[in-house]
């Protein structure tokens, strides 16, 4: 195997570095655990090798779970296309649903232009009317004046 352990100070054993592919063969074959224990352990022999803060420091870099929980740059561009095409979609929903709005809105508008049409309609029926009934109002009292005033000369000059 290509292992690589960092060698203890005072000790002259290394191995050769891990592989991604020979670490993730291990972890599938449960050769390493990636559970809390595990990592207390790690931390536990790293403070004891290179120090409490290198061993932090070290213990910082690794991620909070197993490395197959860790997002690649292929994961990101997968689910950037995923967004796109589901922001895509909900984008062609609002359009059609503006467009429901603007065709209730037009209709809305037509029935609105129907209705002012036949109020101003009724309500010139109802002023010609009116000015028509006082019209005539006015001519025959007007002619009922003049009937009275003529036949009111005829008997005064007589």
């Amino acid at each position: 195997m290509c292992d690589t352990v960092t060698p203890a100070l005072g000790s002259r054993r290394t191995r050769a570095p891990l592989s991604a592919h020979s670490l993730r063969l291990r972890a599938r074959e449960g050769n390493i655990a990636t559970d809390e224990r595990s990592r207390h352990e790690l931390y536990r022999k790293l403070e004891e090798t290179i120090g409490r803060d290198p061993a932090n420091t070290l213990m910082e870099y690794l991620p909070p779970v197993g490395w197959a929980d860790v997002a690649t740059k292929k994961d990101l561009v997968a689910l950037e296309g995923r967004l796109d095409a589901r922001f895509e979609r909900i984008e062609a929903r609002f359009e059609r649903i503006e467009a429901r709005f603007d065709d209730r809105f037009e209709l809305v508008d037509q029935q609105i232009k129907t209705l002012e049409h036949t109020v101003m309609s009724a309500f010139r029926a109802e002023v010609l009317a009116a000015i028509t009934a006082q019209t005539r109002a006015f001519v025959l009292a007007t002619l009922g004046f003049l009937v009275t005033f003529s036949a009111l000369l005829v008997v005064l000059r007589k």
